[in-house]
């Protein structure tokens, strides 16, 4: 730390920075397409959900981010020999941690599961492929 320009502070404010807490550590980061995607499916997602507000692909992904947990825990068992060893997995309780879903995320679209201050692109998201 003592080599580390701007000393000790700087170095331990620059690893702080960098910490994917939660969501909200990435909200600001990520921008979603234009695209309005296909209306009917997203009118029958908010009839299913019940939810008084409209349903938009931002909504839906920014809600995956904010929960905790694993979604498919059977299908994850299937692939989590595939990660890094740099994510401990062992106990499997990190998971239901709220920064969990957003590091994931992080690492999935820029290669770090940690932010880096010098990003100076936002994260684009496109608009998601959804069958019938």
């Amino acid at each position: 730390m003592r080599g580390f320009e701007g000393g000790p502070e700087a170095f331990i404010n620059l690893i702080y920075s960098g910490t994917i807490r939660d969501f909200t550590d990435l909200r600001d980061l990520i921008s979603f397409s234009d695209k309005s995607g296909d209306p009917t499916l997203l009118s029958d997602l908010q009839i299913a959900l019940g939810s008084p507000n409209p349903v938009t692909y931002k909504s839906i992904f920014a809600a995956f981010l904010e929960g905790t947990g694993l979604p498919c825990p059977q299908l994850f068992a299937e692939v989590m020999g595939g990660f890094s060893p740099m994510i401990e997995l062992s106990d499997l309780s990190a998971t239901d941690l709220p920064s969990f879903r957003s590091k994931i995320f992080a690492w999935a679209s820029t290669g770090s599961p940690h932010l880096d201050s010098s990003l100076s692109q936002m994260i684009s998201v496109g608009q998601m492929l959804c069958y019938r």
